[in-house]
């Protein structure tokens, strides 16, 4: 019984997660034609809007945040269809700040970039967007991270939207970049395309309700007014404000011929802080939230659709329990040789449905990687496979964010170390943790001979000691 339970779970665990992705694309794929059509219309005419680029910081490195910031003013500079200012709001020291001030001298003295500096730093990240709001001059907040970049095109793209629609708000993909390439960067910039591609281009495609993104979103002014703003201490700040936007009946707008460009980690354990961070903020706003959305002035569908999005790093939690019931599994049910396995119908059907699943789910990554990356087939499924090492290392500790996240349990905002802060962080233990655990369970399947723990045991144990080795 034990053995059939915990595929059952590893099922349960695909399923939503595969299938999910795959019910996203089936309901856009009539559709896809629509992303190379040119929506761009002639403004001139038309008073650009006042846009305040929004820049949160605390403990960046100065040099990143200053090279950025630059690249960010001259572009938005060249858009002619834009006008405004780029405001940055630090949580630094009056040291950090001041030195940024005389690098950025030329920008501020035109009336381009304003840097205020919180005294007191109360509320984290969604303090500082409070704050920043309140004080913005433009009639939209375009929020960016101080590491993220916008071209000249996409703030042309944006204000022009803007001026055209005037909507409530509008999102602006994302489009991975790294500071240090290897196999970790290269793999998370991959999936950070295709992923966004899928999450926002395809949703959008499909009719579902648009997330803001914590960078990349510009929002009406008044209506983070209307909505009160996001409020002290919200880790999951873009989740959160969907939310707030839903229940009021506001449906944001999508970029399509836009990219935000934002930094993806290169090292294991910057990962692992951003998924952690990520897994609990969602989870949190699910709790505290889902009521509300049932409530919400949208369509019944579209109302699950959200909760499943935000669902979305909890999924892991079924992948942890598989894990669980594999190792104690051969502790209690042994023998259980191939042919047991075979001829007993949950776990035939079970292991027949994940085959299929990973099927269809493969031939659409190869159709993502084409569309987005315009990769060959043998990438993409590189990528693929490194993914699935990411996934089946990280799904523990994202399971356990979420949990606490579902429970509320009070957690400080963690910074993902980014660039030159990645330097001087130390090797991720985690990875080869899973990687012991797991090859002790599965020593254990093979010397009790339960050939269905053993081979996902097997797994973890592969994707673990890969991810141990190879991303570190």
């Amino acid at each position: 019984m034990l053995t059939e339970m915990t595929v059952l779970i590893s099922l349960f665990a695909i399923v939503l997660t595969v299938g999910y992705h795959i019910t996203i694309f089936f309901n856009s794929r009539n559709k896809i034609t629509l992303l190379s059509s040119n929506t761009s219309t002639d403004t001139s005419s038309i008073d650009p809007p006042k846009i305040t680029v929004l820049i949160p910081t605390r403990n960046e490195p100065l040099n990143l945040l200053y090279e950025a910031t630059v690249k960010r003013a001259q572009e938005f500079l060249s858009a002619k269809e834009c006008r405004g200012e780029i405001l940055i709001v630090s949580d630094d020291s009056e040291d950090y700040v001041e030195e940024l001030r005389n690098k950025l001298k030329n920008y501020i003295d035109k009336g381009i970039i304003r840097i205020v500096r919180r005294k007191k730093p109360d509320g984290g990240r969604s303090g500082a967007l409070d704050y920043g709001a309140k004080i913005a001059e433009g009639e939209y907040i375009l929020l960016l991270d101080s590491d993220s970049k916008m071209n000249r095109k996409t703030f042309s793209s944006l204000c022009r939207e803007i001026s055209r629609k005037n909507p409530p708000a509008i999102v602006v993909p994302w489009k991975g970049y790294t500071h240090k390439r290897n196999r970790l960067s290269e793999t998370l910039e991959f999936q950070t395309d295709t992923i966004s591609f899928l999450l926002y281009k395809l949703r959008w495609l499909a009719g579902f309700f648009t997330f803001p993104l914590g960078s990349g979103t510009a929002i009406k002014k008044k209506i983070l007014e209307e909505v009160n703003y996001w409020g002290p201490s919200i880790i999951q700040d873009d989740v959160w404000l969907g939310t707030k936007l839903a229940s009021k009946g506001y449906f944001p707008d999508l970029l399509i011929n836009g990219e935000t460009e934002v930094l993806v980690p290169s090292r294991f354990k910057s990962f692992r802080i951003q998924q952690s961070r990520w897994a609990y903020g969602a989870s949190e706003v699910f709790s505290r939230t889902v009521r509300m959305l049932l409530k919400a002035p949208i369509g019944f569908w579209k109302r699950i659709e959200m909760l499943l999005y935000m669902l979305q790093p909890a999924f892991s939690i079924f992948f942890s329990l598989a894990l669980i019931f594999a190792f104690i599994t051969p502790f209690f049910e042994k023998d259980f040789r191939l042919m047991t396995a075979l001829t007993n119908p949950i776990i035939f059907t079970s292991g027949l449905i994940m085959e299929i699943l990973f099927a269809v789910y493969a031939l659409f990554h190869l159709m993502l990687g084409k569309q987005v990356k315009a990769a060959p087939n043998k990438s993409t499924l590189i990528h693929m496979g490194r993914g699935a090492a990411l996934l089946g290392v990280i799904a523990p500790i994202m399971s356990f964010y979420s949990i606490l996240g579902l429970a509320r349990v009070n957690l400080n905002y963690r910074i993902t170390p980014k660039a030159e802060a990645e330097e001087h962080i130390g090797h991720d233990w985690v990875p080869w943790v899973l990687f012991l655990v797991s090859t002790a369970g599965f020593i254990m399947s093979v010397i009790n001979m339960n050939v269905v723990t053993m081979i996902i045991l097997f797994l973890f144990t592969l994707t673990s000691g890969y991810s141990a080795m190879r991303f570190e």
